[in-house]
């Protein structure tokens, strides 16, 4: 690798593709779109709890390290309570994660042209797009991740006291900001392990007082934060019903349908196209290969799967996208290694330069991220502010329970709206989440069921976001929005005003009687 002559077109190019992603994704951020349910129930305990009342067990069934926590207070305590405070960590996360990913490969395989690629597969990944601008703990995960690999390998020998006392702090504080950092730790302690073992216990004794460190740090977190969580049991059946778990019998057809579904859900996330999942995987797979033999690299990379997978069996970690989204440097890593190998191969039958195989992967998953900027999900700001300009006074709001987060922590930016008396309506408890969809048990907010909603009288607002359209939550064949509204006509109103925008609408109900 070292003497490698690397095309400075290609570099200069992969450059270009890098920033461009870059760019898409600052646009992205600054978009600023609205926030959706689970997002804004964690917002809201963020921003209406104490630094002190963060340490306990959240409200809504929400569940962050502690560390993400007190850092979105302090960004909230800077700028105000806005959803794009909120929004700031998650995205510096994801910047300087590209950073760390760079140098990391610069350490690992000093090549430039891996290096930048593995940086593109990694900005161009959908769901690492996704969530650089989402008020959740996944892309601070990644960077915890990348943090831990990177001052491992920058202090690999474990010889001065620096090296030692730098890798233990990092360890150590890395476990209260990220739920995942235990399986880096754990991996980088196998790597320590298995190097004493193949070094016949040659390794000095000090070498193992960052695993020391890395250990009583997580006892610590794990008796106050993690032991006896009273949302452990919500999100095991929470992730049991979204099949996050692998089946136990590892030998039963199930087990192979789970590993390719799982498979298909990784690959997938660098592109919408059809199938486009499986040339990645092929490279992934080659990649595997070609990096086998460089045994420090490749157990660097590869571990942390196995582990969170096993993990998975015993219901611990779900194997699911955002759950492995710490995964998705090495996995690009192992695909731009897949590229360059195949590169190399081609140049080498052929006796020609191949560096179009680096670009041609690059160019079409940077146009497959422009389709996807900017993410609109649960668009209920716009919808608010035409509630805002067309509410009568004396209208009460409607909001439909997975609306209630998001709407509880926007309207206060909306005067007519913030005057309005706002109740909740649906049937929450299908969820299993009982009142957590709602808002903070203090707001003391007014709920009622369907039956309660068609026996009122006078004209009113409904807004709704987060409507499934799965068969499950239909009413009559009718999506829920669909229902009451169409039950409403039924029952003599007419729509005098609605407004969609991307997953909210907002519907002005006017009593003919």
């Amino acid at each position: 690798m070292t003497n490698q002559k690397e095309s400075n077109t290609i570099i200069n190019i992969l450059w270009t593709i890098l920033f461009t992603g870059i760019f898409i994704s600052t646009i992205n951020f600054f978009y600023n779109r609205s926030l959706w349910g689970d997002e804004a129930m964690l917002s809201l305990n963020i921003s209406e709890k104490t630094f002190f009342q963060l340490f306990k067990p959240l409200e809504m069934n929400q569940v962050a390290p502690v560390g993400f926590l007190i850092t979105e207070k302090l960004f909230i305590i800077l700028f105000g309570i806005h959803d794009w405070a909120l929004r700031i960590y998650p995205f510096l996360s994801f910047l300087f994660s590209i950073i760390l990913l760079f140098k990391i490969n610069q350490k690992l395989f000093e090549s430039t042209i891996i290096s930048l690629t593995s940086c593109i597969l990694f900005i161009t990944n959908l769901s690492i797009f996704y969530y650089s601008n989402e008020v959740k703990q996944y892309s601070s995960d990644v960077f915890v991740s990348l943090l831990l690999i990177y001052t491992f390998i920058s202090n690999s020998g474990l010889k001065s006291k620096k090296e030692i006392l730098l890798t233990s702090l990092t360890g150590m504080f890395a476990v209260f900001f990220s739920n995942t950092s235990i399986i880096i730790l754990f991996s980088l302690s196998g790597i320590v392990l298995y190097n004493f073992i193949k070094e016949r216990g040659k390794i000095a004794a000090k070498t193992f007082l960052p695993l020391l460190t890395w250990f009583l740090s997580f006892s610590i977190y794990f008796v106050c934060f993690i032991k006896d969580h009273p949302a452990k049991s919500f999100m095991i059946n929470y992730w049991s019903a979204r099949k996050a778990f692998p089946p136990n019998n590892i030998f039963a057809p199930e087990f192979r349908l789970f590993l390719f579904r799982k498979a298909k859900m990784l690959f997938s996330s660098y592109s919408e196209f059809s199938n486009s999942w499986l040339i990645l995987f092929v490279l992934f797979v080659m990649g595997i290969y070609f990096i086998y033999k460089k045994e420090k690299q490749f157990l660097l990379l590869i571990a942390p799967l196995p582990i969170h997978f096993i993990l998975s069996i015993f219901n611990q970690y779900p194997f699911e996208t955002r759950m492995l989204l710490y995964t998705i440097p090495m996995i690009s890593t192992f695909i731009s290694f897949g590229l360059f190998s195949t590169q190399n191969l081609i140049n080498k039958k052929f006796k020609n330069k191949a560096g179009i195989v680096m670009l041609l992967p690059a160019i079409f998953l940077i146009i497959s991220l422009s389709f996807a900027c900017p993410v609109k999900k649960e668009e209920i700001k716009p919808c608010m502010q035409f509630v805002n300009q067309h509410i009568s006074q004396g209208e009460n709001i409607y909001v439909y329970y997975m609306a209630n987060p998001a709407f509880q922590f926007y309207k206060n930016e909306y005067s007519s709206v913030s005057k309005s008396t706002s109740v909740v309506i649906g049937n929450w408890h299908i969820h299993g989440c009982g009142k957590s969809f709602m808002s903070l048990e203090s707001s003391n907010i007014k709920s009622i069921n369907y039956n309660e909603l068609f026996n009122i009288h006078g004209n009113f607002w409904i807004i709704f976001t987060g409507i499934s359209s799965s068969s499950y939550f239909k009413i009559n064949n009718l999506t829920e929005d669909d229902y009451i509204v169409s039950s409403f006509i039924k029952n003599g109103y007419s729509v005098f005003k609605s407004k969609s925008f991307a997953g909210s609408s907002c519907y002005q109900l006017i009593s003919k009687k």
